[in-house]
């Protein structure tokens, strides 16, 4: 039994309420659906259809209007975004803009402070967007209390060494100065102290600010202060004057497993690969499928470090060390059980111009997306698309992900019709649970011209083959407009890509739309 069951009235057609980009028809996202879509897997950078300006602006107005509207939804969003999509700044602005807000607005700020600042950076972002007046004028009284309620029970040793920010212009030395907390205890009031003054307190013992201390002073060496004192990146880089391989080496040893997949290229600069015993390590922990479970890193991670890599010319082993741990990762998908899939990529000729990411074209995200569901699901079809399905030929889901993403790659479908692959499994009658289609553009083409057949009809003609079917479409160049009525609770819109559009499409296999877990959440 399929665990995707809602439904909609198939024989519903629900008039068109705008008309999109390329002067198709169109509807318009409700300002929840806008607010948890944007939120959780938005996309602020420039695109065909608008600038990364306009869409943060599109943003911040959906999300002002949804505090005064709903300040409990907001605040529920913006911690599944945090917490569960791994997103940082969206939810930053959403909880400013709710201490901002009325009294009930502000309750709910208050409520989710702590869950979605969890680090000194959130906390240095949250008061910088205090300071831009983009909210409201000043800093504010409630800001400040939350702010110095945080500083007293999240600001521990490391978190003050990692985020002191020597030369910054917003560190958590002029946060202090701006808030002025009440220290709760001795070994508080000492970090603090050396935070602001920069001194020691004697009869406190603070081992890792004692090491740093040390090594500001030159009394110690870099690479002791590493392994002895185990001091992170960010607070021995601005004590020294230049980082040498054997600073570069101590590091690899006790980084965490994404500064390593970050700092491949540092590294290399460094020569540290050129130590086959730190090369040796690397791949070791690259690809241990226990730090890539914990670590809940997807597919196209690993695809964009191996890329900077082979541009960088940067040593195989380590190359292939991060395909293999770009397969190891496929662990970390939804569980597609026995659903039956249908993935369907554009192939059209826009998506190889299309940047979605750093050098990563909307074909090469389609394509390793594609190899991903197909090998993670049991019971999946693929069907590529631009005006006509484009036959799949010569790789299997026992191929590798990159294998099957440079076959589908190297398809060339023509222009963008969404109905095509829904047309086709009307065609063939072929059951599905879920429908998953991926393009770079709006629907503007469509079997018999503008008036033909788009895909809400297709839709609703193949919902009385299988009624329980559900549609996620992923528009990887966000529009603002979609091709179903955002009351249709069997098409599931995502705008933008990043890595969390995976937990969105595991949303829907529980029976949920984005905006129902959100609203569902237990406080």
């Amino acid at each position: 039994m399929s665990r995707l069951t809602k439904r909609f009235p198939i024989s519903a057609m629900t008039k068109p309420e705008t008309i999109n980009h390329t002067g198709f028809p169109a509807y318009i996202p409700s300002d929840d659906q806008a607010l948890a879509e944007l939120m959780f897997v938005g996309t602020f950078g420039n695109t065909f259809y608008a600038t990364g300006q306009h869409w943060t602006d599109a943003f911040t107005h959906v999300v002002k209007k949804m505090v005064a509207q709903d300040p409990e939804f907001v605040a529920k969003a913006a911690v599944k975004a945090r917490e569960e999509g791994f997103v940082r700044s969206a939810p930053l602005v959403a909880l400013m803009a709710l201490i901002s807000g009325s009294p009930r607005a502000q309750a709910w700020g208050r409520r989710v402070f702590g869950r979605i600042i969890r680090t000194g950076d959130d906390l240095r972002n949250v008061v910088a967007l205090a300071q831009s007046k983009q909210f409201r004028d000043g800093y504010g009284g409630l800001a400040r209390r939350l702010v110095a309620d945080w500083l007293n029970t999240h600001l521990d040793e490391y978190q003050a060494i990692k985020y002191a920010g020597k030369g910054e212009r917003l560190s958590l030395r002029n946060i202090l100065r701006l808030t002025h907390p009440v220290p709760p205890s001795p070994e508080r009031e000492a970090i603090y102290r050396w935070l602001v003054k920069g001194t020691l307190t004697p009869e406190v013992d603070l081992p890792q600010i004692t090491w740093l201390d040390r090594l500001s002073r030159g009394e110690v060496d870099p690479v002791s202060a590493i392994e002895s004192g185990r001091l992170p990146f960010e607070a021995v880089m601005p004590r020294i004057e230049k980082a040498d391989k054997a600073v570069w080496s101590a590091l690899l040893r006790h980084a965490p497993y994404m500064f390593l997949l970050r700092s491949i290229s540092a590294f290399n600069r460094a020569g540290v690969w050129d130590n086959d015993e730190s090369l040796d390590y690397a791949v070791k922990v690259l690809a241990d499928p226990n730090r890539i479970h914990k670590a809940m890193q997807f597919p196209f991670r690993y695809y964009q470090a191996a890329q900077v890599l082979e541009r960088e010319r940067i040593v195989q082993p380590l190359i292939n060390a991060l395909y293999d741990a770009l397969e190891i990762s496929l662990s970390n998908l939804p569980d597609l059980g026995r659903l039956r899939v249908a993935i369907a990529p554009d192939v059209s000729g826009s998506m190889h111009g299309t940047q979605v990411a750093e050098h990563t074209s909307a074909a090469v995200i389609a394509g390793i997306f594609t190899g991903a569901i197909w090998k993670a699901a049991a019971n999946a079809v693929v069907l590529p698309f631009g005006t006509q399905v484009v036959a799949l030929s010569g790789v299997s889901p026992r191929d590798s992900v990159m294998t099957i993403s440079r076959a589908v790659g190297q398809l060339n479908g023509g222009g963008t019709d969404l109905s095509v692959p829904i047309r086709a499994l009307n065609h063939s009658g072929k059951i599905i649970d879920l429908f998953i289609g991926l393009t770079d553009s709006e629907d503007w083409a469509a079997s018999g011209g503008w008036h033909g057949e788009g895909f809400l009809a297709a839709w609703r003609h193949y919902q009385k083959i299988a009624p329980q079917a559900q549609a996620v479409l992923i528009q990887l160049v966000p529009s603002g407009t979609r091709v179903a009525p955002s009351k249709d609770p069997s098409v599931h819109y995502v705008y933008g890509w990043s890595d969390s559009v995976l937990r969105y499409i595991g949303y829907v296999i529980q029976g949920q739309s984005l905006v129902d877990s959100i609203r569902s959440m237990e406080f």
